[in-house]
This record gives structure tokens, sequence and C-alpha cells, in this order.
């Protein structure tokens, strides 16, 4: 069976050289047969290539598949890590004027409005 990390080229080598020792005296299409039922799940329900294609074609359209998966995945990565950097700025700590040791941590917006209102000369103690 194809390991989660494993590439098809590194699938391919493994399982060519245990079909070899194992199965001398069966064929390509043999080998082919073997690799679909051991192909990852992932892989194998995105594949175009009809289990008739040779393997070659069969290895290249895995790599296309492979290729696809790594990019999804990387930007789903990047997206999750700038959904968090933008929640950890959303939210910043200021001082309250009656304790300036005490931080408060409010919403951006506010302290914004509430950094205008100061300006403006129209807070009340």
């Amino acid at each position: 069976k194809q390991e989660e990390n494993e590439t098809i080229n590194e699938f391919i080598v493994r399982l060519r050289a245990l079909w070899q020792e194992q199965k001398p005296n069966e064929n390509e299409d043999d080998l082919i047969r073997h690799l679909m039922c051991k192909m990852r799940n992932n892989l194998l329900t995105m594949i175009g290539v009809s289990r008739c294609g040779s393997l070659d074609e069969i290895i290249v359209e895995a790599q296309k598949i492979e290729e696809i998966l790594y990019q999804r995945n990387k930007q789903l990565y990047r997206n999750s890590n700038q959904d968090r950097t933008e929640n950890n700025t959303s939210t910043t700590s200021i001082y309250n004027n009656d304790n300036q040791y005490e931080i408060q941590a409010m919403p951006a917006y506010q302290k914004n409005r509430q950094m205008n209102t100061y300006a403006k000369g129209n807070y009340n103690k």
C-alpha cells in the first residue's frame, strides 16, 4: 500500500522491486493492476486515466494530481497562517486612564473610536 507521504515515483520504485521479486512471470498490465489496487485513495479517485492506460500515462497523471494537491495544501497553510495573523492583530492592548498599570484588550475599531473621542475633547470622567 502506498504510504501517505510517499510520492508516486517513490511508490512505483518500491512496488516494482517487490513485484519483480515476488511475481517475475507477470507483465506490465499486471503491474498496473497492482499499482491501481495499492495507490493512495486520494490519487486514485482523482486520476483521469483509465485502468487501460499505460504505466507511464498513469504515473504522469498521478504526478499532476500530486502537484495539484501539494499546491492546494500549501495555499490552505498560507491562508490559515494569514487568518491567525489577522486575528492576532485585531485586538490591541491599551492603558486604562484610571490606572496606568492596568491593560485592557479591545478591538482595534473600538480603540480608534475611543482615540477619536479623546482627540475631540469629548471625553468626560
